[in-house]
């Protein structure tokens, strides 16, 4: 609750009270931040066929003006009935986003995550990508992340191929076993052995 109380208004002599119920404090930016799926990156669904895309995390931090990147210049109360519905998209782009909307009661002192945002590609045969997470609210005036702090990941179509193996059936046999990546032709990720 705010209460302001003058007892001599521009010298008036008036005396002028008054009292705010409880309101919100708009911040004035997010900082958005991922954690990746893969240790550097985050493989994408599909859509023709249709599969399931790899999870990852972003988090978002609404901050005060003047804010760093401690917590501590986070806007606390921006939770519950004082925070707003707020949208992951890539740079303004949300299409291909999947659990990319944090509710209200996703945010907790100013601080809200959403563990199963996926993106999704036409066909496994997509070129990687990196994505810059954007964090927009659906108040008036918008609040974004927009020239602050943007978290990103590198999106890359894979796929798991096994290999052909030949051998006696008494003795074990040893399957080659690797994952790929779409990069203008399907190559080795070395970076998900």
């Amino acid at each position: 609750d705010l209460n302001a109380n003058l007892a001599n208004y521009l010298c008036s002599a008036l005396s002028v009270s008054g009292t705010q119920a409880p309101g919100r404090f708009q911040p004035a930016y997010f900082d958005t931040a991922v954690t990746h799926g893969c240790s550097t990156f985050t493989y994408a669904g599909a859509t023709a066929p249709a599969r399931t895309g790899q999870p990852f995390t972003v988090t978002v931090k609404a901050k005060r003006f003047g804010g760093d990147a401690t917590d501590a210049t986070n806007t606390a109360n921006y939770v519950g009935a004082y925070a707003y519905a707020t949208t992951i998209s890539n740079a303004v782009v949300a299409a291909n986003f999947t659990n990319n909307v944090l509710a209200v009661a996703d945010f907790v002192n100013g601080v809200g995550s959403s563990t199963t945002v996926t993106y999704t590609v036409p066909t496994p045969q997509t070129l990687s990508a990196t994505l810059t997470l954007r964090a927009e609210d659906s108040d008036t005036p918008v609040v974004s992340s927009s020239g602050h702090t943007e978290g990103t990941t590198e999106i890359r179509s894979g796929r798991a191929k096994l290999g052909n193996a030949h051998g006696s059936e008494l003795l074990p046999l040893s399957i080659p076993f690797r994952a790929e990546y779409w990069n203008s032709g399907w190559l080795l990720n070395s970076a998900d052995i």
